[in-house]
């Protein structure tokens, strides 16, 4: 990102690298006292969304607040949420957007009544797509947790590389007799830096005798020495106080290679806990973060969990 000082604003560019060296968006930025939208602020309307037609449709859920002509919120799916989107309503007309420096999102719609209609979503300058929504207070998403599936009773298998080149697995004495938390990530995703941070509160909660956290980083960079100095700067910058490996590429196809005993891995990030047995008691799908309805319950149920097999 480039960008000078111009009065009150800035004005740059945005280049997104992992589209492409000529990946380029300008931009124009002013300060702001707007506060985070959380659900916990009261009046927020929840909507049950459909992206795209026939069998390219897949559900979301709109949480929306308004005040006045300004709108604030977040769009669940079932592998992330778009974190906090602001925007404004103007006659029939609502936009919402956000930039978290790893995408550009736009939202824009008709509201007729309690429907949302003519939608568009635009990521970056690369992506569109349509989008309708309605009012719906019960509707609900696939369960996280049921999404993705362990095919094994066994003790569950894993390979990673260090940055030496070096592998740890499943056999590794630190392992032994402890719970385990497996972060399937990658460190240009936002929905996976909201899940770090929740996994730091993790680490400090609980000695290393009682659980054991690691990170698998699955990146676009095909160079392996350009991928582990992105996993050490993303380590470094996020503070991070668990370890981070080297998984492979990001194709979701080859993820299974270096855990063979899930059925599929269809977001990052996916968490894993295991027993002390090193069985899988809990595969979660995804990560809904602080702007959604679901992070304080995930954070109590993981947490619940947890607990619960540390006693056993």
């Amino acid at each position: 990102m480039r960008f000078t000082f111009l009065d009150s604003k800035i004005q740059g560019v945005w280049n997104n690298l992992v589209k492409g060296s000529d990946y380029n968006i300008s931009f124009e930025a002013s300060p702001s006292k707007e506060k985070n939208f959380t659900n916990e602020q009261g009046n927020v309307s929840k909507f049950q969304v459909q992206f795209g037609f026939g069998s390219d449709a897949y559900p979301a859920i709109l949480l929306l607040k308004q005040e006045n002509n300004r709108l604030s919120g977040t769009i669940k799916t079932e592998t992330g949420d778009c974190r906090y989107l602001w925007g404004k309503k103007v006659g029939d007309s609502i936009w919402l957007a956000c930039f978290d420096g790893a995408h550009a999102f736009l939202f824009t719609a008709l509201q007729k009544g309690d429907s949302l209609k003519s939608g568009f979503f635009y990521s970056g300058n690369h992506y569109k797509d349509t989008w309708q929504a309605k009012l719906n207070e019960s509707f609900e998403l696939t369960d996280p947790k049921e999404l993705t599936k362990a095919i094994s009773d066994s003790s569950f298998r894993f390979s990673l590389m260090d940055q030496n080149g070096s592998r740890i697995d499943q056999t590794n004495p630190n392992f032994n007799n402890t719970i385990t938390c497996i972060q399937i990530m990658g460190t240009w995703c936002p929905n996976c830096k909201d899940e770090t941070e929740f996994l730091k509160e993790i680490r400090e909660k609980y000695p290393e005798s009682k659980l054991q956290i690691v990170a698998a980083a699955f990146e676009y960079e095909k160079d392996t020495t350009k991928a582990f100095a992105r996993i050490k700067q993303y380590s470094n910058s996020m503070n991070m106080n668990y370890p981070i490996y080297y998984g492979g590429s990001t194709n979701k196809k080859k993820v299974t290679d270096v855990f063979p005993d899930l059925d599929r891995v269809i977001s990052y990030p996916t968490l894993i806990i295991l027993d002390k047995a090193g069985k899988v008691k809990q595969v979660h799908t995804g990560f809904n973060g602080p702007a959604t309805d679901e992070y304080l319950k995930f954070k109590k149920s993981t947490v619940d969990l947890i607990d619960a097999l540390i006693i056993i």
